[in-house]
């Protein structure tokens, strides 16, 4: 996977605002004209494996992506690498405090 540009959104930062975000974010790596795939996640997990494209938000403090602890309102956006046509999974775990979750938007093949 080719790896992210961490945006941070500023504390205060609403859940639809994020998912507004992954979806504009989403739109302007890939070029796609089809609609992202949207979940919240309130559960540790593994980002959807075998898809064009993720990104992820952290929605409140204390979460982690592949084991790194991450701000409040971190982003990061995953495409594949060069001659590598989906994205792996990466885990996570959902922040322990504000809302308590992760927003995942991905692109299916």
């Amino acid at each position: 996977m080719s790896n992210n540009t961490g945006v941070n959104i500023p504390e205060g930062g609403s859940g639809a605002a994020s998912v507004a975000l992954l979806t504009a974010i989403l739109a302007t790596l890939t070029g796609a004209e089809r609609d992202p795939v949207v979940i919240e996640s309130l559960a540790d997990g593994t980002t959807p494996a075998g898809v064009q494209n993720f990104s992820i938000a952290f929605d409140g403090p204390g979460g982690s992506l592949d084991g790194v602890d991450v701000p409040n309102g971190y982003i990061a956006n995953f495409s594949p690498q060069k001659g590598d046509d989906t994205v792996d999974g990466i885990p996570y775990t959902v922040p322990t405090g504000g809302n308590m979750k992760v927003i995942i938007a991905y692109v299916e093949v």
